[in-house]
């Protein structure tokens, strides 16, 4: 078992669109500003594990947006672990 706060720093991000258009055109875009992503973030952690199999869960108190610039969102996320 463990489980702890991991910190970090968000010096870049963007987003990606790739569709096709009415006409079958394949469009490839990337958004790199004013996304007002919050420059830094604090995630919980918790993990388990037994022999080969671990399961963890995260979890983000903070929003991914700057405050007053985007909607509150918390992100959480759940997940299974095969360590070789």
């Amino acid at each position: 078992m463990s489980g702890g706060v991991v910190g970090s720093v968000n010096t870049f991000a963007s987003t990606r669109m790739k569709y096709k258009d009415s006409n079958g055109v394949n469009i490839n875009t990337v958004e790199s500003k004013g996304l007002n992503i919050a420059p830094v973030s604090l995630d919980y952690i918790a993990q388990i594990g037994y022999n080969s199999w671990g399961l963890y869960a995260k979890h983000s108190p903070l929003s991914m947006f700057q405050s007053q610039k985007g909607p509150i969102i918390q992100a959480v996320s759940v997940g299974a672990m095969l360590h070789f």
